[in-house]
């Protein structure tokens, strides 16, 4: 396996290697290597889902040269389970033009991958704090350095304290640097293990895309149980619909309609068994769900067939 020391020197400098497999459970490490890496092949960039189909695009003679590119795959389980010593030695010897780029974050499946591709494997975990505010700084060059380093103290990591500047850019400068570290508590999702499961409803049930992913990016458990939290804050979201009551999810009852709790209900039990019973990513099924509730009315199951 290679570092994150090695993977970083290589593409801030503008060397990536043709092939990575990024796992690790830091996630904004990784999309900022694949942000710098869409900069260096001058946004020529493309998803796959499947690595098979990838590389047999690549083994494809094309009439018109392929350019430079940068091709990403996330949470390609088949190729995992069907990986063995023909497979990798079929991607070890094709000619990619470009870089490719597999996203993981299941530690088995990243200890078989290292097996077979030890100098393209590595775990991107959680990075120091100087290195996160140096990251900081760079992403965000108009939010002033002491709200940087209080972002930078109290994020659990860099995908975390991303989302958090993303919503201080906002913010007028000038009234950025009267902020104290706990202004900035108040405004954004920071877990606190005394109310962590109330911070998480109120997340959910404010509707706000970025906040609701931040919640998300710092979920204390598995994935799964994220799915039984939107349940619990729909349910009672219903109840207080109909009968009023001392609840910390009273402010934003006026967001939910009955249709919408319902409807939101159905696709995340929907999504629950999907994950239960088949090999879909978790985190990406309940992206979908977040991206769900930004709709002023919350489509049906039936009314979005194929998704």
């Amino acid at each position: 396996m290679i570092t994150i020391q090695e993977v970083g020197t290589e593409i801030l400098n503008g060397n990536p290697r043709n092939f990575y497999i990024f796992g690790g459970n830091e996630y904004g490490i990784k999309m900022k290597y694949v942000s710098i890496l869409k900069k260096h092949y001058n946004d020529n960039f493309e998803c796959y889902d499947s690595v098979m189909d990838l590389i047999h695009f690549m083994r494809t003679k094309h009439f018109i040269p392929l350019v430079p590119t940068l091709y990403v795959v996330r949470y390609d389980d088949q190729f995992v389970s069907a990986l063995d010593d023909g497979t990798a030695n079929v991607l070890k010897n094709t000619n990619i033009i470009g870089t490719i780029i597999c996203i993981y974050d299941n530690d088995k499946q990243l200890q078989k991958l290292d097996k077979q591709f030890p100098d393209n494997t590595v775990s991107i975990g959680k990075v120091s704090d100087k290195y996160i505010e140096k990251y900081l700084k760079d992403d965000f060059p108009d939010i002033p350095d002491n709200c940087i380093k209080i972002v930078t103290s109290i994020c659990t990591d860099y995908s975390n304290a991303v989302n958090i500047c993303n919503e201080l850019n906002w913010i007028p400068k000038i009234d950025l640097l009267a902020l104290k570290e706990s202004d900035i508590k108040s405004s954004v999702f920071i877990p606190d293990d005394g109310t962590y499961s109330n911070k998480v409803k109120k997340c959910i049930a404010s509707r706000n895309y970025s906040v609701i992913v931040q919640a998300l990016e710092s979920y204390h458990t598995t994935l799964d149980n994220f799915l039984y939290d939107i349940l619990s804050t729909l349910v009672e979201l219903e109840k207080l619909n109909c009968v009023k009551s001392d609840s910390e999810l009273l402010p934003y009852i006026k967001r939910w309609k009955i249709p919408d709790i319902y409807n939101m209900f159905q696709w995340t039990y929907q999504i629950l068994n999907e994950i239960r019973t088949t090999s879909v990513s978790p985190k990406e099924r309940i992206m979908f769900l977040v991206s769900l509730m930004q709709f002023s009315e919350i489509p049906g199951v039936n009314e979005l067939n194929g998704l």
